[in-house]
Protein backbone atom coordinates (compact mmCIF):
# COMPACT_ATOMS: atom_id res chain seq x y z
CA UNK A 1 0.00 0.00 0.00
CA UNK A 2 1.26 3.45 -0.88
CA UNK A 3 1.86 5.31 2.39
CA UNK A 4 0.76 8.58 0.75
CA UNK A 5 -2.78 7.22 0.44
CA UNK A 6 -3.29 7.21 4.21
CA UNK A 7 -5.92 9.75 5.20
CA UNK A 8 -8.21 10.28 8.17
CA UNK A 9 -9.26 7.08 9.86
CA UNK A 10 -12.70 5.90 10.94
CA UNK A 11 -13.43 2.80 13.03
CA UNK A 12 -15.29 0.06 11.22
CA UNK A 13 -15.67 -3.67 11.72
CA UNK A 14 -14.37 -5.80 8.86
CA UNK A 15 -15.91 -9.27 8.55
CA UNK A 16 -12.79 -10.43 6.68
CA UNK A 17 -10.83 -10.05 9.89
CA UNK A 18 -13.14 -12.59 11.57
CA UNK A 19 -13.62 -10.44 14.64
CA UNK A 20 -16.97 -10.60 16.39
CA UNK A 21 -18.76 -8.34 18.83
CA UNK A 22 -15.66 -8.26 21.03
CA UNK A 23 -14.18 -5.81 18.51
CA UNK A 24 -17.27 -3.63 18.62
CA UNK A 25 -16.82 -3.32 22.38
CA UNK A 26 -13.34 -1.89 21.82
CA UNK A 27 -14.66 1.10 19.92
CA UNK A 28 -17.03 2.32 22.66
CA UNK A 29 -15.91 5.77 23.73
CA UNK A 30 -13.06 5.68 21.24
CA UNK A 31 -10.64 8.60 21.08
CA UNK A 32 -9.30 9.54 17.63
CA UNK A 33 -5.74 10.72 17.41
CA UNK A 34 -4.71 12.32 14.15
CA UNK A 35 -1.07 12.82 13.29
CA UNK A 36 -0.66 15.36 10.48
CA UNK A 37 2.56 14.85 8.64
CA UNK A 38 4.18 15.25 5.25
CA UNK A 39 2.67 18.70 4.64
CA UNK A 40 -0.82 17.57 5.66
CA UNK A 41 -0.80 14.78 3.08
CA UNK A 42 -0.38 11.96 5.60
CA UNK A 43 -2.54 11.64 8.72
CA UNK A 44 -3.06 8.78 11.12
CA UNK A 45 -5.68 8.34 13.78
CA UNK A 46 -4.67 6.28 16.74
CA UNK A 47 -7.36 4.85 19.00
CA UNK A 48 -6.26 4.94 22.61
CA UNK A 49 -8.68 2.33 23.90
CA UNK A 50 -7.35 -0.26 21.45
CA UNK A 51 -3.70 0.44 22.15
CA UNK A 52 -1.46 -2.30 23.44
CA UNK A 53 -1.04 -2.03 27.16
CA UNK A 54 2.60 -1.40 28.02
CA UNK A 55 4.11 -1.80 31.45
CA UNK A 56 4.06 1.33 33.59
CA UNK A 57 7.62 2.44 34.20
CA UNK A 58 8.03 4.85 37.07
CA UNK A 59 11.40 6.09 35.72
CA UNK A 60 12.62 6.45 39.29
CA UNK A 61 16.11 5.22 38.39
CA UNK A 62 18.46 7.11 36.06
CA UNK A 63 18.05 5.94 32.46
CA UNK A 64 21.21 4.80 30.61
CA UNK A 65 22.02 5.43 26.96
CA UNK A 66 20.04 3.34 24.49
CA UNK A 67 21.68 0.08 23.39
CA UNK A 68 21.04 -0.15 19.65
CA UNK A 69 21.10 -3.50 17.86
CA UNK A 70 22.44 -4.04 14.37
CA UNK A 71 19.69 -4.62 11.82
CA UNK A 72 16.86 -2.96 13.77
CA UNK A 73 14.77 -0.61 11.62
CA UNK A 74 12.73 2.36 12.84
CA UNK A 75 9.88 3.41 10.58
CA UNK A 76 8.23 6.82 11.00
CA UNK A 77 4.75 8.08 10.20
CA UNK A 78 5.98 10.25 7.33
CA UNK A 79 7.07 7.11 5.47
CA UNK A 80 10.80 7.54 6.17
CA UNK A 81 12.87 4.93 7.95
CA UNK A 82 16.38 4.27 9.21
CA UNK A 83 18.26 1.07 9.98
CA UNK A 84 21.08 0.41 12.43
CA UNK A 85 23.78 -0.61 9.96
CA UNK A 86 26.56 -1.31 12.46
CA UNK A 87 27.32 -0.93 16.15
CA UNK A 88 30.75 -0.29 17.65
CA UNK A 89 31.80 0.99 21.10
CA UNK A 90 30.03 4.36 21.49
CA UNK A 91 29.35 4.59 17.73
CA UNK A 92 26.18 3.70 15.81
CA UNK A 93 26.13 3.69 12.01
CA UNK A 94 22.77 4.38 10.34
CA UNK A 95 21.39 3.92 6.83
CA UNK A 96 18.22 5.79 5.87
CA UNK A 97 15.48 5.21 3.31
CA UNK A 98 17.47 7.09 0.66
CA UNK A 99 20.51 4.89 1.16
CA UNK A 100 22.53 7.65 2.87
CA UNK A 101 24.81 6.66 5.75
CA UNK A 102 25.82 8.53 8.88
CA UNK A 103 27.19 7.72 12.29
CA UNK A 104 27.22 9.15 15.78
CA UNK A 105 27.03 8.23 19.43
CA UNK A 106 23.98 6.46 20.94
CA UNK A 107 23.00 9.90 22.31
CA UNK A 108 20.34 10.82 19.73
CA UNK A 109 20.04 14.35 21.16
CA UNK A 110 23.32 15.12 19.40
CA UNK A 111 23.50 15.28 15.65
CA UNK A 112 25.58 12.68 13.85
CA UNK A 113 29.35 13.04 13.81
CA UNK A 114 29.72 12.09 10.15
CA UNK A 115 27.16 12.17 7.35
CA UNK A 116 27.10 11.78 3.59
CA UNK A 117 24.26 12.55 1.18
CA UNK A 118 23.97 13.02 -2.57
CA UNK A 119 25.06 16.67 -2.37
CA UNK A 120 26.85 16.99 0.98
CA UNK A 121 29.50 15.37 3.09
CA UNK A 122 30.29 16.68 6.55
CA UNK A 123 31.59 16.16 10.06
CA UNK A 124 30.69 17.57 13.46
CA UNK A 125 32.55 17.86 16.75
CA UNK A 126 31.22 18.70 20.20
CA UNK A 127 32.87 20.53 23.05
CA UNK A 128 32.37 22.67 26.12
CA UNK A 129 30.45 25.96 26.02
CA UNK A 130 33.17 28.60 26.34
CA UNK A 131 30.60 31.38 26.85
CA UNK A 132 29.34 30.10 30.22
CA UNK A 133 30.76 31.56 33.42
CA UNK A 134 29.97 28.39 35.36
CA UNK A 135 31.07 25.23 33.58
CA UNK A 136 28.16 22.97 32.71
CA UNK A 137 27.88 19.25 32.07
CA UNK A 138 28.16 18.38 28.39
CA UNK A 139 25.98 15.24 28.45
CA UNK A 140 22.54 14.46 29.90
CA UNK A 141 22.95 10.72 30.35
CA UNK A 142 22.08 8.80 32.40
CA UNK A 143 18.73 10.58 32.28
CA UNK A 144 17.28 12.02 35.45
CA UNK A 145 14.57 14.64 35.79
CA UNK A 146 16.22 18.05 36.04
CA UNK A 147 19.49 16.99 34.39
CA UNK A 148 20.98 19.79 32.30
CA UNK A 149 23.75 19.89 29.73
CA UNK A 150 25.27 22.50 27.43
CA UNK A 151 27.74 22.14 24.60
CA UNK A 152 29.07 23.71 21.42
CA UNK A 153 28.59 22.00 18.07
CA UNK A 154 31.10 22.79 15.33
CA UNK A 155 30.51 21.53 11.83
CA UNK A 156 32.15 21.59 8.43
CA UNK A 157 30.66 20.29 5.22
CA UNK A 158 31.51 20.16 1.53
CA UNK A 159 29.06 20.85 -1.25
CA UNK A 160 29.77 18.08 -3.76
CA UNK A 161 28.29 20.07 -6.61
CA UNK A 162 30.92 22.81 -6.59
CA UNK A 163 33.47 21.63 -4.03
CA UNK A 164 32.86 24.62 -1.73
CA UNK A 165 33.56 24.16 1.98
CA UNK A 166 31.27 25.55 4.68
CA UNK A 167 31.65 26.05 8.42
CA UNK A 168 29.22 26.74 11.27
CA UNK A 169 28.97 26.78 15.07
CA UNK A 170 25.93 26.31 17.26
CA UNK A 171 25.40 26.28 21.00
CA UNK A 172 22.96 23.93 22.68
CA UNK A 173 21.30 23.92 26.10
CA UNK A 174 19.40 20.76 27.05
CA UNK A 175 17.25 19.64 29.96
CA UNK A 176 15.36 16.52 31.02
CA UNK A 177 11.93 18.06 31.55
CA UNK A 178 10.03 15.14 33.03
CA UNK A 179 8.01 12.02 32.29
CA UNK A 180 5.09 11.94 29.86
CA UNK A 181 2.73 9.30 28.53
CA UNK A 182 2.80 9.67 24.74
CA UNK A 183 0.55 8.21 22.04
CA UNK A 184 1.98 7.68 18.55
CA UNK A 185 0.95 5.33 15.72
CA UNK A 186 3.16 2.55 17.16
CA UNK A 187 1.34 2.66 20.52
CA UNK A 188 1.29 4.34 23.91
CA UNK A 189 4.50 4.67 25.90
CA UNK A 190 5.96 6.17 29.06
CA UNK A 191 8.68 8.55 27.90
CA UNK A 192 11.42 10.85 29.11
CA UNK A 193 10.86 14.34 27.74
CA UNK A 194 14.13 15.99 26.69
CA UNK A 195 14.19 19.55 25.34
CA UNK A 196 17.20 21.23 23.70
CA UNK A 197 17.47 24.85 22.55
CA UNK A 198 19.84 25.75 19.71
CA UNK A 199 21.58 29.13 19.39
CA UNK A 200 23.53 30.16 16.32
CA UNK A 201 26.91 31.77 16.84
CA UNK A 202 28.03 34.71 14.70
CA UNK A 203 31.50 35.11 13.24
CA UNK A 204 32.52 37.20 16.24
CA UNK A 205 31.47 34.42 18.63
CA UNK A 206 28.55 36.40 20.01
CA UNK A 207 25.51 34.30 20.81
CA UNK A 208 22.39 35.24 18.89
CA UNK A 209 18.83 34.62 19.98
CA UNK A 210 17.48 31.09 20.17
CA UNK A 211 16.76 29.55 16.76
CA UNK A 212 15.13 26.24 17.55
CA UNK A 213 13.71 24.08 20.34
CA UNK A 214 14.00 20.37 19.65
CA UNK A 215 12.12 17.98 21.93
CA UNK A 216 12.52 14.22 22.11
CA UNK A 217 10.25 11.71 23.85
CA UNK A 218 12.40 8.70 24.65
CA UNK A 219 10.68 5.38 25.45
CA UNK A 220 12.96 2.94 27.34
CA UNK A 221 10.92 -0.10 26.30
CA UNK A 222 11.55 0.83 22.67
CA UNK A 223 15.15 1.91 23.26
CA UNK A 224 14.59 4.87 20.95
CA UNK A 225 12.55 8.04 20.78
CA UNK A 226 8.92 7.63 19.72
CA UNK A 227 8.34 11.30 18.98
CA UNK A 228 10.53 14.30 18.13
CA UNK A 229 9.33 17.85 17.49
CA UNK A 230 11.23 20.81 16.07
CA UNK A 231 9.84 24.25 16.86
CA UNK A 232 11.67 26.97 14.96
CA UNK A 233 11.76 30.39 16.55
CA UNK A 234 11.68 32.20 13.23
CA UNK A 235 9.72 32.04 10.00
CA UNK A 236 9.90 28.29 9.41
CA UNK A 237 7.17 25.67 9.94
CA UNK A 238 7.48 23.37 12.93
CA UNK A 239 8.10 19.68 12.33
CA UNK A 240 6.90 16.53 14.03
CA UNK A 241 8.09 12.94 13.52
CA UNK A 242 6.32 9.99 15.12
CA UNK A 243 7.28 6.35 15.36
CA UNK A 244 5.15 4.02 13.24
CA UNK A 245 6.93 0.71 13.80
CA UNK A 246 10.11 -0.99 14.95
CA UNK A 247 11.20 -3.89 12.76
CA UNK A 248 13.40 -6.73 14.06
CA UNK A 249 16.78 -7.57 12.48
CA UNK A 250 15.50 -10.37 10.26
CA UNK A 251 18.90 -11.04 8.66
CA UNK A 252 20.10 -12.33 12.03
CA UNK A 253 17.49 -15.10 11.85
CA UNK A 254 17.80 -18.42 10.04
CA UNK A 255 15.82 -18.54 6.78
CA UNK A 256 13.27 -20.95 8.30
CA UNK A 257 12.71 -18.58 11.21
CA UNK A 258 12.16 -15.62 8.89
CA UNK A 259 9.53 -17.54 6.94
CA UNK A 260 7.72 -18.69 10.07
CA UNK A 261 7.81 -15.21 11.58
CA UNK A 262 6.29 -13.69 8.43
CA UNK A 263 3.63 -16.40 8.22
CA UNK A 264 2.76 -15.87 11.89
CA UNK A 265 2.56 -12.10 11.38
CA UNK A 266 0.16 -12.44 8.46
CA UNK A 267 -2.01 -14.94 10.35
CA UNK A 268 -2.23 -12.72 13.42
CA UNK A 269 -3.06 -9.55 11.54
CA UNK A 270 -5.65 -11.17 9.27
CA UNK A 271 -7.38 -13.67 11.55
CA UNK A 272 -6.65 -13.15 15.25
CA UNK A 273 -8.88 -11.24 17.66
CA UNK A 274 -7.29 -8.30 19.43
CA UNK A 275 -5.14 -9.56 22.28
CA UNK A 276 -4.79 -13.06 20.79
CA UNK A 277 -1.34 -14.09 19.59
CA UNK A 278 -0.20 -16.17 16.64
CA UNK A 279 2.99 -17.91 17.75
CA UNK A 280 5.77 -19.82 16.04
CA UNK A 281 8.90 -21.77 17.00
CA UNK A 282 11.64 -23.84 15.43
CA UNK A 283 12.73 -26.92 17.33
CA UNK A 284 16.46 -27.10 17.80
CA UNK A 285 17.07 -23.61 16.43
CA UNK A 286 16.53 -21.73 19.71
CA UNK A 287 14.21 -19.36 17.86
CA UNK A 288 10.58 -18.53 18.61
CA UNK A 289 8.18 -15.62 18.68
CA UNK A 290 4.70 -14.36 17.99
CA UNK A 291 2.53 -11.43 16.96
CA UNK A 292 -0.40 -10.04 18.93
CA UNK A 293 -2.73 -7.53 17.23
CA UNK A 294 -4.48 -4.76 19.17
CA UNK A 295 -7.48 -3.03 17.68
CA UNK A 296 -8.77 -2.65 14.14
CA UNK A 297 -9.71 0.48 12.22
CA UNK A 298 -10.30 1.57 8.66
CA UNK A 299 -9.00 4.33 6.43
CA UNK A 300 -11.42 6.40 4.37
CA UNK A 301 -10.26 4.56 1.24
CA UNK A 302 -11.30 1.23 2.78
CA UNK A 303 -7.83 0.09 3.84
CA UNK A 304 -7.72 -1.68 7.21
CA UNK A 305 -4.95 -1.13 9.77
CA UNK A 306 -4.08 -2.68 13.13
CA UNK A 307 -1.60 -2.08 15.90
CA UNK A 308 0.48 -5.04 17.02
CA UNK A 309 3.17 -6.24 19.40
CA UNK A 310 5.76 -8.67 18.03
CA UNK A 311 7.95 -10.84 20.27
CA UNK A 312 11.15 -12.50 19.13
CA UNK A 313 13.28 -14.89 21.17
CA UNK A 314 16.65 -15.89 19.78
CA UNK A 315 19.36 -17.83 21.64
CA UNK A 316 17.62 -17.19 24.95
CA UNK A 317 17.29 -13.42 24.46
CA UNK A 318 13.83 -11.94 23.99
CA UNK A 319 13.00 -8.63 22.31
CA UNK A 320 9.67 -6.89 21.79
CA UNK A 321 8.76 -4.75 18.77
CA UNK A 322 5.78 -2.43 18.42
CA UNK A 323 4.09 -1.15 15.31
CA UNK A 324 1.13 -0.46 13.08
CA UNK A 325 0.45 -2.37 9.87
CA UNK A 326 -2.08 -1.96 7.06
CA UNK A 327 -3.71 -4.43 4.66
CA UNK A 328 -3.04 -3.96 0.95
CA UNK A 329 -5.40 -4.74 -1.93
CA UNK A 330 -3.90 -8.22 -2.23
CA UNK A 331 -4.73 -9.08 1.37
CA UNK A 332 -1.19 -8.86 2.76
CA UNK A 333 -0.28 -6.83 5.83
CA UNK A 334 2.74 -4.55 5.88
CA UNK A 335 4.26 -1.39 7.32
CA UNK A 336 3.52 1.70 5.17
CA UNK A 337 6.87 3.24 4.21
CA UNK A 338 8.83 4.62 1.30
Amino acid sequence: MDYKSIVFLKPKINPLLKENNMIAQQFIGIRVYIATILSMILALAVFGCTAAQHSADTHQNPEPLPAYRQGTTYVYADGTWETVNAVAPNIVTWKDHRGYTSNGTPDFTRRHIYYKTRTRQGTRTFGAREDLIIRSKEVLWPLKIGNRASYTETGTWIDKRDGSEHFYRSRWSCEVKGIERVTVPAGEFNTWKIACTRYNVSGQGVQSRAKEIKTWYYAPEIGHYVLVTRDYLYDKPSRRKELLAVLPPKKALPARARKKMERSFQEAMEHKLSGRAASWSIAGAAASGGTTPYGTFELEDGTFCRRYVQDLKLSGKQQTYYGLACRDSGGRWGIPRR
